[in-house]
């Protein structure tokens, strides 16, 4: 049972400070956390190494769900072992996660669905995101594999012209320039193929530019049936 409790947590919860010292925790706990939470706390009554802090959901009075941060403190009151807990609402946080979860899933799928390549770096050429068509392209042109945060030109290091070519059309689009060209890419004069490639500036949500992203399009088989 409660102790004591602060203005706060009565204001997230939802229960005046008497409703809530007459409750036992569990009843302020999510079912789906339960078990886990209270498994914690009596691990943690007896001196076990269990983590000092941890998320749970709490069901308020209204039937609600809030996310708590909460982070447990061993103490001994009147001869006895109990929990002092400071906890802090996280629920906009969460929701913030789960949404950029969701939309992230969203993004991946329609990239991964696409034979057409797509790829975003940020400020320093370094790479924020590929689609497996990028990912494969990439290799096969400078056998290299490629991982976030990988700067973009590494691979390109042993073709120092071609490193220049692309730093020079990135660095556009990083300026701020959204763009459409045809270019040449390649290893050597066997190894080279053409594509077609739009980039463009990527903002946040604030309006701040982030980086660069550009789709390519492998055309090498198109313009040599046209010739």
């Amino acid at each position: 049972r409660f102790i004591y409790v602060n203005p706060y947590i009565t204001q997230i919860s939802g229960y005046t400070p008497e409703e809530i010292l007459n409750l036992e925790l569990w009843r302020l706990i999510h079912p789906a956390d339960r078990l886990e939470v209270l498994d914690r706390a009596k691990r943690r009554q007896a001196g076990e190494n269990v983590p000092t802090q941890y998320e749970f959901r709490m069901l308020t009075r209204d039937g609600q769900t809030r996310w708590l941060d909460f982070s447990p403190v061993l103490i001994t009151y009147h001869g006895k072992p109990a929990i002092v807990g400071i906890a802090f609402d996280i629920t906009a946080r969460r929701q913030a996660e789960d949404e950029l979860r969701r939309t992230h899933g969203l993004l991946q799928g329609i990239a991964q669905s696409t034979n057409d390549m797509i790829c975003a770096i940020d400020n320093d050429f370094r790479f924020l995101f590929f689609n497996d068509a990028y990912q494969w392209e990439y290799k096969k042109l400078w056998g290299r594999d490629i991982e976030a945060g990988m700067n973009l030109l590494d691979g390109m290091a042993g073709w120092p012209e071609e490193q220049k070519k692309a730093k020079q059309l990135w660095s556009r689009a990083l300026d701020g320039e959204t763009f459409s060209v045809t270019s040449e890419f390649g290893p050597d004069t066997e190894k080279t193929y053409i594509y077609d490639i739009r980039f463009n500036p990527v903002y946040d949500d604030s309006g701040t530019k982030i980086g660069a992203a550009h789709i390519l399009r492998n055309i090498t088989e198109q313009v040599r049936i046209q010739k």
